[in-house]
């Protein structure tokens, strides 16, 4: 939730700034791209997998 705070308000959260700044210009190039936030439960088998190939140490698995 950290990261997308930073995006929406960089100003506010300083330590992420570079970050937040790399995000913004790769979103910006994609035609109509948004950030949304949803309930972890509407994300269930997404957040299912990462961890499952964090475990795995699967690096270059993706969602």
């Amino acid at each position: 939730m950290e990261m997308f705070g930073a995006v929406e308000s960089p100003q506010v959260w300083p330590s992420f700034l570079h970050q937040a700044g790399k995000i913004e210009l790769g979103l910006s190039k994609i035609d109509g791209c948004q950030l949304l936030v949803v309930a972890s439960e509407a994300n269930k088998v997404a957040t299912f997998i990462a961890k499952s190939v964090t475990k795995q140490g699967l690096v270059r698995s993706y969602v």
